[in-house]
């Protein structure tokens, strides 16, 4: 995932525009943007429940809506970039 460094403002629209693009995964459930791996991503709400590996192979699990929208870290920098932070 490479994105530039941003503010909230923009991972805010970036997320709305995520969930206005996708709002349902293939599988017909919503989907939700949820934090994992210090970024937020947009996820089918089917991932989310308990599965083994026979449910996910009869229910074809792997190709869910799992897509990466912002970059934490991103905000983290623009947040130390800031004129007034602390680090400066």
């Amino acid at each position: 995932m490479t994105f530039t460094m941003i503010d909230h403002t923009v991972a805010l629209q970036r997320i709305e525009q995520a969930e206005r693009e996708t709002p349902h995964c293939w599988c017909g459930a919503p989907t939700v943007p949820l934090e994992r791996n210090a970024a937020i991503w947009l996820a089918c709400t089917s991932l989310r429940r308990p599965s083994g590996l026979v449910r996910r192979l009869l229910t074809l699990d792997f190709g869910h809506t799992q897509r990466p929208i912002v970059d934490l870290s991103e905000l983290e920098a623009a947040a130390w970039a800031r004129p007034g932070s602390p680090r400066r």
